[in-house]
């Protein structure tokens, strides 16, 4: 009926409401962990969050957490990073990668 016997207990509907939140967050991550396992990206544990803006790169942070917004993905545009030897491209396009799937978009490192 809906109603609280005790303080504790939820009602049907709230109770509904989260087996359903939890369903639509485990169904999302199982997506994102599925993308990112087709993605074979080189450094899997490569993240936005955890880019070094200190070292000397030349990385602007604040077009770099633009570019994590993925409004180019949605454009359909193409990020191309450059960059000495040895400066961890290969690992901010992992990191991008990671953060494209996160976006709900396919991603292959190759």
């Amino acid at each position: 009926t809906g109603r609280r016997n005790n303080a504790n207990e939820l009602s049907r509907d709230e109770w509904l409401g989260l087996m359903l939140d939890r369903e639509v967050a485990m169904r999302a991550d199982k997506r994102v962990r599925n993308r990112l396992a087709s993605a074979r990206l080189r450094f899997p544990e490569a993240c936005i969050e955890d880019i070094d803006f200190a070292a000397p790169r030349g990385l602007d942070r604040r077009s770099t957490m633009a570019l994590a917004q993925g409004e180019w993905l949605k454009a359909h545009e193409n990020l191309i990073v450059t960059g000495q030897t040895g400066t961890g491209k290969s690992w901010l396009a992992c990191a991008f990668g990671r953060q494209a799937a996160r976006l709900d978009h396919s991603v292959l490192y190759a």
